[in-house]
């Protein structure tokens, strides 16, 4: 479970432009990403790939039902926060969820 202040903090993030969905519009701004929030929802696969593709951390945790609530996207399993004060708070808050890499 994210702290307290992720909870609190990323309704924020859709008003202010930060939280982005869909990986298309994730590829165009991958130098601007600082993390990639999975769901515990998404399949290992989604995972993999995403680890593959983008260069920055990647958290897990929560549900797409929590997305919705918190951030008003209707069935979204991954969520990019673009460099801001903002994400990089949310970035802090919730680093105990990193996904690890898988060792060689």
């Amino acid at each position: 479970m994210p702290s307290e202040a992720f909870l609190k903090l990323a309704p924020f993030a859709r008003r202010a432009g930060v939280a982005i969905t869909g990986r298309e519009r994730l590829h165009r701004q991958s130098k601007e990403l600082v993390f990639l929030w999975v769901t515990e929802d998404a399949s290992e696969r989604t995972v993999r790939e995403l680890r593959s593709e983008f260069t920055c951390p990647l958290m897990r945790f929560l549900t797409a039902d929590d997305v919705e609530r918190l951030l008003g996207f209707q069935g979204t399993k991954v969520v990019g926060f673009t460099a801001s004060s903002l994400a990089t708070s949310l970035f802090r808050e919730c680093q105990g969820h990193q996904v690890q890499e898988d060792p060689p």
